[in-house]
């Protein structure tokens, strides 16, 4: 893909660049400044999740010189065979010796690699905005560069309202795994490991518990470990009954139309 192209629609214009360009520029720190995960975060999923990822970055602008919003995307080859177990799947492996491309799709994402999305908006005032942006340019970009598929990659319930029209322009919103959040019983990191450390040697039998205050002490770090461990399996439980975040896909490279897949 060539970088730098400019992509135009009727309220601005998006801009491909890389995060080489973006580095240090004032608009990079601000598209995410209130939010958990903000531009180092993103800086460090594109330096360190390289091979499968081609991470990109549309740069949204209303007139050339007002950027509004800058917005991480990313193209990924989807296996549409993974997990297919048996004769099948060492059938199309042997047809990948010849045609590595067999049996998958190239997919455009928006949003983050590692994580759930986020409207990289300069203003959060100007999320509906952004919104409409991506909905004029994305599916160009994605037959620019031969993506059969679009994404808004585990966009919280929060952007529902802003990205409503996707639904009544050939996208399809499809419930996905929430995030979920544990509750640690430790003040600092070093104190985690001595529980963590404490826990292990106590199920592998490797600490003698003689003695009160030692005994007490290993004993109540012990059962908070295994309190712990059953909170983690609860939480697990609780998520699968549980769908907060969306997330938005459409046919784009093979019909004008854009009809909506639910695979």
């Amino acid at each position: 893909m060539a970088i730098g192209n400019v992509i135009p629609f009727s309220q601005g214009i998006a801009k491909i660049v890389t995060l080489a360009q973006l580095q240090n520029r004032d608009v990079w720190e601000r598209a995410f400044q209130n939010k958990c995960k903000d531009h180092r975060y993103y800086e460090i999923v594109d330096e360190t999740l390289e091979g499968d990822f081609e991470h990109h970055y549309l740069v949204l602008k209303d007139d050339p010189s007002n950027v509004r919003a800058v917005q991480p995307v990313f193209f990924v080859r989807q296996n549409l065979v993974e997990g297919v177990p048996g004769r099948l799947r060492s059938v199309v492996d042997l047809v990948r010796k010849t045609f590595p491309r067999f049996l998958t799709m190239r997919v455009l994402m928006v949003g983050c690699v590692a994580g759930a999305g986020d409207l990289g908006a300069c203003d959060e005032k100007d999320e509906t905005w952004i919104a409409a942006a991506l909905l004029a340019s994305l599916r160009n970009y994605a037959r620019q560069n031969k993506a059969s598929l679009i994404v808004l990659k585990d966009f919280p319930a929060k952007y529902r309202l802003a990205l409503e029209p996707f639904r009544s322009n050939g996208y399809a919103r499809i419930p996905s795994m929430p995030m979920t959040r544990l509750v640690l019983h430790y003040q600092t990191w070093d104190e985690k490991i001595i529980f963590v450390r404490l826990d292990k040697e106590c199920r592998n039998g490797r600490v003698s518990l003689s003695g009160g205050k030692t005994e007490k002490l290993l004993r109540s770090v012990f059962v908070w470990c295994a309190t712990m461990r059953s909170m983690m399996n609860a939480s697990g439980l609780i998520t699968a009954s549980r769908s907060i975040c969306t997330f938005i896909s459409t046919r784009c490279a093979t019909s004008s139309r854009g009809r909506s897949n639910r695979d």
